[in-house]
């Protein structure tokens, strides 16, 4: 048997390392108070930093294939001052585009000065996420929050690239929440959540899924603000509706289709949901037909779509894009129908689970790297982004009051009975939402 003998002492220096802690980390707070402006300033240049280095180290060329498709479009911007063909507003988003288009009147040709720009814009989301943070749980784990956020190595990865438009629907979403919580929930300003539409309505287009979220918003501010809050969601929505019905209305005059954002849906639907991908994963549907791609079949009815309408010389540019459409929709839709699960997201997991030793034998038998099928994402997204902006906007409404003092048992005990099982909730939502994509 083996005794463990304890060191004299050992306890009190524990002890006394954890009282200077604890000091020094109350100094800290005490020191952030204030001076309010210095962890938004440490913030900005602990996240800048690394986003600038890698801005310098990578090539100064487009590396992602999506980075072509907005560059196009913000070439033609700048040529013709006009987003393009109908095709270029099937393979693009109007914000992107814009940003770059107007990065490119300052600095030309030059991709390296386009990297610079967005680690800054990635660097200014890390500020906003220390100042949304610090008004829902307090100014420790808004430090912890935004530090783990500047260093967190994909995003400083995306935040270095002009190819996505990530790193702007990130800052543009942020700020939407922070006006919405900060001013509106809390103060009740109109101006505020007219601000807040605006932003939304860019974030629609700039990743147009983010229509799932205005719903969301809207039934939000109902709850925490009762019949109270009908002036600010009908203001809110219709804010939103600005750029985006600007937008629609000139698709309509320049393709003679209403188009909400772009003409992506039915292509966008199919290659989530096809069997190449069903199989192999992502990497063996996008880009189609490269990177070694050309054997799956997939690529073939793609090919074979393409083909067909080409030969067809009776038929527009815009004419061969909406049928294009229309048959990458009912492709995708083929495939859900024809699945023996059906068409129901949950049992399509629950299949995709259990098959998937089977079909990852297949691949290696073929000599494809198989990567986890991703079955159908969408119920599982809606699930986490509602409680994510419930438990946000729950916190702004029921426990705001509590977080300027958090002294007295009562309060930390109706903001603990009112928002925290909501915030435990909304934290493992967003962190769900994230997204990383493989580095060059």
């Amino acid at each position: 048997m083996v005794h463990i003998v304890e060191i004299p002492g050992r306890r009190a220096c524990n002890n006394r390392v954890l009282t200077i802690m604890k000091n020094n980390i109350v100094r800290l707070l005490a020191a952030l108070e204030v001076r309010p402006w210095l962890a938004p300033l440490s913030i900005g240049v602990l996240a800048l930093l690394p986003r600038a280095a890698l801005a310098l180290y990578l090539p100064p060329k487009i590396i992602w294939y999506d980075g072509g498709r907005y560059m196009r479009v913000a070439d033609n911007l700048l040529q013709t001052g006009g987003f393009g063909s109908l095709r270029d507003n099937m393979l693009s988003v109007p914000a992107q585009p814009v940003l770059l288009a107007a990065l490119r009147l300052l600095f030309g040709t030059n991709f390296t000065a386009l990297r610079l720009c967005f680690a800054v814009l990635g660097a200014v989301t890390c500020v906003v996420c220390y100042l949304l943070a610090r008004r829902l749980f307090g100014t420790a784990t808004a430090l912890l929050a935004a530090v783990a956020l500047a260093l967190y190595p994909p995003y400083i990865y995306v935040s270095a690239l002009f190819e996505y438009p990530q790193t702007l629907y990130i800052l543009v979403i942020g700020c939407s929440f922070l006006l919405l919580l900060r001013r509106y929930f809390e103060h009740g300003g109109l101006g505020a959540i007219a601000v807040c539409g605006l932003l939304l309505g860019v974030a629609i287009e700039t990743v147009p899924t983010t229509q799932l979220f205005i719903p969301l918003v809207v039934l939000c501010a109902l709850f925490v603000k009762r019949w109270s809050a009908l002036p600010g969601v009908i203001l809110l929505c219709l804010c939103v509706a600005l750029p985006v019905g600007a937008w629609t209305v000139r698709n309509y005059l320049a393709y003679g289709d209403p188009i909400l954002v772009n003409r992506a849906g039915g292509w966008s639907f199919w290659t989530a949901n096809n069997e190449t991908y069903f199989r192999y994963g992502k990497q063996a549907v996008v880009p189609p037909c490269e990177n070694g791609n050309q054997d799956y079949e997939f690529c073939h009815e793609w090919t074979q779509i393409r083909r067909d309408l080409h030969e067809r010389e009776e038929l527009t540019t815009e004419q061969r894009v909406r049928l294009e459409d229309q048959a990458n929709w009912e492709k995708g839709k083929q495939f859900l129908l024809a699945s023996p699960v059906g068409p129901q997201p949950w049992r399509y997991a629950s299949s995709c689970s259990s098959g998937l030793r089977s079909r990852t034998r297949s691949a290696i038998a073929t000599n494809r790297a198989a990567a986890p099928p991703p079955g159908s994402p969408s119920f599982p997204i809606c699930l986490c982004s509602f409680w994510a902006v419930w438990g946000c906007c729950a916190a702004g409404g029921t426990g705001a009051s509590c977080y300027p003092s958090m002294r007295t048992s009562r309060c930390l005990r109706r903001c603990f009975r009112c928002s925290c099982p909501r915030h435990a909730t909304a934290c493992p939502s967003i962190s769900f939402l994230s997204y990383s994509r493989p580095m060059p």
